[in-house]
């Protein structure tokens, strides 16, 4: 009967981190926070400013608390993750999850879309050509999708600041490739057509 019970509780238990599948859905975000710790432990405010993210809150809601939930991070010298020396590593399964990321973007070797902010065209070592896409571009793409959408929709879908958002709508109108059309509180971008010949 004691040998049953050990079979039960072995086949009740749940899979070691080290032997699950490495295929953890996992979002952009994480996958920043991932990049940022490749190089060793770092501190909370070292991976919020490697990440871009200000506010501590949101950075513990949509990276941290993701990340250390699914076991690709953990914690260093700390016992809490309010402890002011606390820092945060990469786990055997956030190392996986990593390399797998970089094996993805490399599946492609003649063209990677990279959506940043930055224009031109960059030329790793390996070289594999890395496209960069403007945040125009983010914005005339979304704006064709969805004629008429507002500036906080629109800051919410390319997933950038404010500033930067309304620049290059203002950027975009002085050039004429789109329009405002209503009032400021209800109206929304259009692409500006082009008159008849």
């Amino acid at each position: 009967m004691r040998e049953l019970n050990a079979a039960d509780n072995l086949i009740n238990d749940p899979v070691p981190t080290q032997y699950r599948a490495s295929t953890v859905p996992v979002t952009d975000s994480v996958r920043k926070l991932l990049s940022a710790l490749k190089n060793g432990p770092r501190s909370p405010s070292y991976l919020r400013s490697a990440v871009g993210i200000k506010h501590r809150q949101t950075f513990r809601e949509n990276y941290l608390n993701p990340a250390l939930k699914d076991g690709l991070i953990s914690l260093k010298n700390g016992v809490s993750p309010h402890d002011p020396n606390v820092r945060y590593s990469l786990t055997d399964m956030g190392l996986r999850v990593l390399n797998e990321t970089v094996n993805e973007s490399t599946k492609r070797p003649d063209v990677v879309i990279n959506e940043t902010l930055n224009e031109g065209v960059n030329v790793l070592s390996s070289g594999v050509r890395t496209i960069k896409r403007t945040i125009k571009e983010d914005l005339l793409e979304v704006i064709s999708r969805t004629p008429g959408v507002a500036g906080p929709a629109l800051i919410a879908a390319t997933g950038k600041g404010r500033t930067n958002v309304m620049e290059a709508l203002a950027a975009l109108r002085h050039s004429g490739k789109i329009e405002h059309r209503g009032s400021k509180k209800t109206g929304g971008y259009y692409i500006k057509e082009e008159p008849p010949r």
